[in-house]
This record gives C-alpha cells, sequence and structure tokens, in this order.
C-alpha cells in the first residue's frame, strides 16, 4: 500500500539567503573585533590630547575623600547623641539665671531669731487702705501689695462667713527703728522675759518681710473682738490657707519657733505654699526643712489642689514625669563657697507659670503651676 506524503502536514523551515549559521557567527565575530579596536584608538586619542575625563583617572584622590569602612557600611540605626537627642526630645526644663543675694529675701523667706531679714528698712510695701471688710487701726500700715490683695480676699470671706463682720488690721510692715521700740516697749512693761517670749530682736521679726500681718475683728455691731474668743476663729485658721495666709506661731509649737503661741499672728506665703503647709499641719520653720528634701535630682513636691488640707492630698513627681496638673515645689540649695554672683535655677519647660524665693536658709524655694 502506498503512503500518500502531500496529504500529510508538513513544517518549513525557512533560512536566509545567502547566510549560513557558521557564516553568521564569523560575522558576529569580525564585528566585535572590529569595535574593540575602535575603542582602543579612541582611548588612546582622549589621553593625548589631555581631556579632563581621562586625566582625572590618573590624579589621585584628595586626602579628604570619604573611604567608607565596615561601621560605615553597616544597615543598623546609629546610636543617637546629645545634639540629636536635644533636638527630637525638648528638654523637660529651662534655666533661670537669679543672683545669690536673692536667697535671703522673696515671699517665702525664712525670719526667726536664727534667721535675721538683711533687708529690713528696704523692704517693698504700699500703704494698707481701709476698704470693704478690712479695717486698719491706723492710717501708716503698709503691707507687700501681694499680701494686700489676699488679705483683702480673706477679709471679704470672713464677713461672708460670720455675717457682717471684719477684720481688723493692727500691724503690719516695720522698720528696724520702729521694731526696736516695740521690744524696748514690752521689756519696760512686761519684763525681759516676756519681751523675748512675744517680740522679735530687731532684724528677727517677720513684720521686716511686709507680709505679716497682726489681726483682730470688729463685729457688725461695732464691737471689737479678739480673734481667739470670735466664734468663727477655728474657720479663719482652717480657710485662711485659701487666701495664701498661714498661722504663724501655733499653740504648742514654741519649742520648734521659739515664739509663744500668737493667735493674731498670720504670714502671708502664698496659696500653693499655704496649702501644703496645711495639709502637713507643720509649721513654717519644719516646712523650710522639710522641703529640703525635694530637689531637681531627687522628687518635687506636687500640689495636686490648693484644697489640700491633710498628707495623703500630697503627692510627689519627678522632672521627667511631671503631672498635668497641680502644683510642683522644690528646693535649690546654693554653695556661699562656690564665689558666684549667680545661681541657674531649673525650673519646667512646660509650666503655666512659676515664682521664685529666697529661703533665707541656703537657697531658693521654685514653685511653678502645671
Amino acid at each position: 500500500m502506498k503512503k500518500h506524503l502531500s496529504s500529510a502536514p508538513s513544517i518549513r523551515v525557512r533560512r536566509r539567503r545567502g547566510h549560513a549559521p557558521s557564516e553568521r557567527k564569523t560575522a558576529i565575530a569580525a564585528i566585535l573585533v572590529i569595535c574593540a579596536v575602535i575603542i582602543a584608538v579612541s582611548a588612546a586619542l582622549c589621553c593625548k590630547a589631555g581631556f579632563p575625563a581621562c586625566s582625572a583617572q590618573r590624579t589621585p584622590p584628595p586626602q579628604n575623600t570619604f573611604v567608607p569602612t565596615s561601621a560605615s557600611l553597616t544597615t543598623s540605626t546609629p546610636e543617637p547623641t546629645s545634639a540629636s537627642l536635644s533636638t527630637a526630645t525638648p528638654a523637660p526644663y529651662t534655666f533661670v539665671s537669679v543672683s545669690v543675694s536673692d536667697a535671703a529675701e522673696g515671699q517665702l523667706a525664712l525670719v526667726n531669731f536664727e534667721h535675721g531679714f538683711p533687708a529690713a528698712d528696704s523692704t517693698d510695701v504700699v500703704p494698707v487702705t481701709a476698704a470693704g471688710s478690712l479695717l486698719t487701726e491706723r492710717n501708716d500700715l503698709s503691707l507687700a501689695q501681694p499680701a494686700i490683695s489676699a488679705l483683702s480676699a480673706l477679709a471679704e470671706a470672713f464677713s461672708e462667713q460670720t455675717g457682717g463682720d471684719r477684720l481688723l488690721l493692727t500691724s503690719a510692715y516695720r522698720t528696724l527703728e520702729y521694731q526696736q521700740g516695740v521690744y524696748d516697749d514690752y521689756v519696760a512693761a512686761y519684763g525681759q522675759a516676756a519681751a523675748d517670749a512675744y517680740v522679735a530682736a530687731p532684724g528677727t521679726s517677720e513684720h521686716h518681710t511686709g507680709l505679716a500681718a497682726d489681726l483682730s475683728s470688729m463685729s457688725k455691731d461695732g464691737e471689737r473682738v479678739t480673734l481667739p474668743n470670735h466664734p468663727q476663729f477655728e474657720w479663719l485658721k482652717a480657710h485662711c490657707a485659701d487666701y495664701g495666709f498661714i498661722l504663724r506661731y501655733p499653740p504648742e509649737k514654741e519649742n520648734i519657733t521659739h515664739v509663744a503661741y500668737e493667735p493674731w499672728h498670720f504670714r502671708y506665703i502664698g496659696k500653693e505654699n499655704a496649702a501644703a503647709v496645711r495639709a502637713l499641719g507643720i509649721t513654717f520653720e519644719e516646712y523650710i526643712e522639710y522641703l529640703r528634701g525635694f530637689t531637681p535630682e531627687t522628687k518635687l513636691l506636687h500640689v495636686p489642689s490648693l484644697s489640700a488640707a491633710k498628707p495623703e492630698d500630697l503627692g510627689s513627681a519627678e522632672f521627667s514625669a511631671l503631672p498635668d496638673s497641680g502644683y510642683v515645689i522644690y528646693f535649690v540649695p546654693t554653695d556661699e563657697n562656690a564665689g558666684t554672683e549667680s545661681v541657674n535655677i531649673p525650673v519646667p519647660a512646660q509650666c503655666r507659670s512659676y515664682f521664685i524665693s529666697g529661703s533665707n536658709d541656703g537657697g531658693f524655694i521654685v514653685t511653678a503651676e502645671l
């Protein structure tokens, strides 16, 4: 049987005319040789002509050319430096320069028989004008302006609480000369021992600060009533801190203050610190000593609210983790032997306000509102 090949499918391979495979390989090789010769000749001519592209290859790299090392080739994240940290994370505080001589003055200056007040005759005070619920025993009484404003507000609150009774200011700022007269008169009237118990020697009286006020009261009927005999005296002692005052010489603390109980003597130290003193239930001497345990390097006293009334109402904080609200208070000691005229005081960078006061006991006290 014959097979008809014409009916079977066919596959045709067409080659280019005149070019067998061996001929193509020979042609390609020839072209590559020609290209290599052209490149070599061109490079030689370029070098001979002195083109920069060629001459630069013969010039050694400059001395400061960066040569990559194994350290520079690492793909890990480099360690942060102090410069990079300062731009990435703001410092928690800023510095305020304060004169070392100011360490003996201010709203929180401790003044007693051991801590004299050097600025007794240069205190910035203004006359107290009787107005509203605040009366004055004399027309020549003066106080520091913050104390006047706070005392006026306290008098208004006292009047509202008592149904119309008013506070009577009997003694305020005293010069050295005036204090000497008070002391001498007391010695003459009651003897040396009584004078030492109730009257500070000139230069050691809180009245030199312009922040101390001796108070009495006047009833709505015009009768003068001493504070211990007033039915609202307990209210006054409990709430005077709301206006920045403390009862400076409380009972049964004579061994600490070295002054007998004076229910009439109030000292202005500001609402924040007065709230802390009230909560702790301590004297001003004890409070200044207590604050020595709160420094920028250790911890800060935290007063969450001005209504603080007991120790558990207070807390502590650190510069690196400040609370969102309240007040922080801390002590910054000064080195009297450092020989410097100023000291840099750290203050929280994000605080709303602050004030710095000398303690008159070897340092400064910072009070900052958060």
